[in-house]
């Protein structure tokens, strides 16, 4: 994922918050709503191999 100043920090799936996700289809398995582009809040923590964000959540729309 880039920040806005171009920096670049890893993700994982379970960083993901609530808005990302559209719903939990029958077998457990996640449907995502987030897609590659889109507006997303974070913060970036210490992780073992870098920054990485968390508490991701798609930005409010306007």
């Amino acid at each position: 994922m880039a920040c806005d100043d171009g920096q670049e920090v890893f993700v994982h799936r379970s960083d993901l918050g609530q808005s990302c996700f559209q719903a939990i289809i029958p077998n457990g398995t996640p449907r995502y709503t987030l897609m590659e582009g889109q507006a997303v809040t974070f913060e970036i923590a210490a992780g073992d191999r870098g920054p990485k964000a968390i508490r991701v959540e798609l930005a409010a729309t306007t």
